[in-house]
């Protein structure tokens, strides 16, 4: 690349608005840790690809047994409701260029973001974890995020949660292994069967030591997740500290786009920096327009 170019954009990224900039540590450049990534590859390339490892295929046999699906579909209507803030696009590209088979998703709410993992190569196979519980506050907090009445009393009825999970991907039982269970007591558990992720989603509530504990029981996955811009209580980012923490410890890159955050071992490409500012820039241009045809109420009795 000519001094020029990366002059350019680094100029591009001068201007931008702090929040919608990538976020990237620079770490220590080691010739022997750079993993090189290949392009995307067609659907059929990828159906070529070897399966997976006799490793891998051993835990999820044991997994399939243990966590089986229902015999009988879930009488209920499929909910699409995923707690999306933005940013998946870049995960589904990491599964398409580093050749992702296993994933290892911790909080998989009704599998919207399965979905997508699904829709990005059809070699990839999930292990969905989440306690998803029987009873809760689900049904209030879907009418507080704007759900229809009806999926309110269906996610509230005793068990709705998780069989709307399984209504949700029953057409997918082949490559989703729904893992009832509550993290991080069910992660040593996985570790000692042998499963070996080649990417872990975490979307759950941080207590801090996920990220270390991950490493631990499984060093060779990328972990990822959502929640980035999420606040607690106090306005603070629990999320946060420890992924910079982390970062500075183990000398990782971390990519960060709307909620959405990839822990690398490599630095972004001057291809993806771009397109993620072209996406940050088109959604404030759509938040500018929406908020010029639609003023809050009270400009309006104005």
């Amino acid at each position: 690349m000519s001094k020029q170019r990366m002059e350019n954009a680094r100029r591009l990224y001068k201007h931008g608005a702090a929040d919608i900039t990538p976020l990237v540590f620079r770490a220590p450049r080691d010739p022997k840790a750079v993993r090189f990534t290949r392009s995307p590859r067609s659907l059929t390339e990828a159906t070529m690809l070897p399966a997976l490892s006799a490793e891998n295929q051993a835990a999820l046999r044991l997994l399939r047994q243990r966590y089986r699906w229902p015999i009988t579909r879930p009488n209920l209507d499929p909910i699409d409701w995923s707690l999306d803030g933005g940013g998946r696009w870049m995960v589904s590209e990491l599964i398409q260029r580093n050749e992702i088979n296993l994933i290892l998703e911790i909080g998989s709410f009704l599998g919207g973001s399965i979905r997508k993992w699904l829709a990005a190569s059809p070699t990839v196979n999930v292990v969905a974890v989440d306690p998803w519980p029987a009873c809760g506050d689900l049904e209030q907090f879907a009418r507080e995020q704007g759900q229809s009445e009806a999926t309110a009393q269906q996610l509230g009825r005793e068990n709705g949660f998780y069989q709307t999970f399984l209504a949700n991907l029953w057409d997918n039982q082949d490559r989703v292994i729904p893992v009832r269970e509550c993290a991080p007591a069910i992660l040593y558990e996985l570790s000692a069967i042998g499963l070996a992720p080649d990417l872990i989603y975490l979307d759950l509530d941080p207590v801090g030591n996920e990220f270390e504990l991950c490493h631990q029981l499984f060093p060779n996955a990328i972990m990822t997740g959502d929640n980035w811009h999420w606040r607690n209580e106090s306005g603070e980012s629990p999320i946060r500290k420890p992924i910079y923490d982390f970062c500075q410890t183990h000398s990782r890159y971390l990519k960060v786009e709307r909620a959405t955050w990839i822990i690398d071992h490599e630095p972004p490409s001057l291809a993806f920096q771009i397109r993620s500012f072209r996406r940050a820039l088109k959604a404030k241009w759509r938040a500018r327009r929406d908020a010029k045809h639609n003023p809050p109420e009270n400009q309006r009795a104005a």
